[in-house]
This record gives structure tokens, sequence and C-alpha cells, in this order.
């Protein structure tokens, strides 16, 4: 993981939360994922990521992103998903990604509501609690 994002250097950095940071990587087979780091000494930290494991193992949903792998024993919690390009939700809402339109259409932002709506409806329903 370390040579997919040079090191989890900072021009490879996606964007950074409460738990963690998600770098963008390139695979040998020159496929793009996203990894996101744990942040050390974080227990809560820890758990969320845990957490997140288990239930993104058990859900396939065409409005989820898909975890392709994951190292747990590591010092620092790490999790591989596959890569969406055309930057995050709150980029194109908010008309900060280049290309994204200004101003979205009611029909769109209701569009996106509905299929965030399905995503967290699929995963109350579907995933297995521990």
């Amino acid at each position: 993981m370390k040579r997919a994002t040079k090191k989890f250097s900072q021009e490879r950095l996606l964007g950074s939360g409460g738990y963690g940071e998600v770098y963008k990587g390139y695979l040998k087979d020159d496929t793009i994922i996203a990894i996101k780091c744990a942040k050390l000494g974080n227990t809560k930290g820890i758990d969320q990521v845990l957490n997140e494991v288990r239930i993104l193992c058990q859900v396939n949903h065409r409005s989820l992103v898909c975890l392709l792998g994951c190292c747990v024993e590591l010092e620092q919690l790490l999790m591989v998903y596959e890569y969406i390009p055309n930057g995050t939700l709150f980029e194109h809402l908010h008309g900060l990604h280049p290309g994204s339109q200004s101003e979205l259409t009611r029909l769109r932002r209701l569009s996106i509501a509905l299929q965030t709506a399905d995503g967290l409806a699929y995963l109350h329903s579907s995933a297995v609690q521990y």
C-alpha cells in the first residue's frame, strides 16, 4: 500500500475525516484504488474501521462503494476500496468539483437523494449487526 500511494504522500490524499485519511493508489496492474487509513492511537477510530469492514463484507449495492480488501493486523488499520472517479458527492452538491454543474437541478438533487436513501435503506435492512 505504501508503494501504491507513494508512501501515503500528500499529493495522493483524497480526503480526511475524524477516523482517518483516504489516499488514491495505483496497483501494479494500474487498477486505481482508494485506501483508508485509521488514525494511529485512536481506539474509537479502530472500532469504526472494524465495524465498517464487518458491514461492507456483507453487502453489495450499486450505491455503495465496494470494499476490495483490508489489513487489520498491523498497527495502522487499512481498508482498500474501489476508486470512484469524478470527486465526492459534497464537491458536486456544492459546485466545487471541476466540471460539476455550479447549480444542480432539482431533478438531479432528487435523484441523488433517492439513491442515497436507497443505499442507506439497504444497509439498514440487509447488514447483519454484530
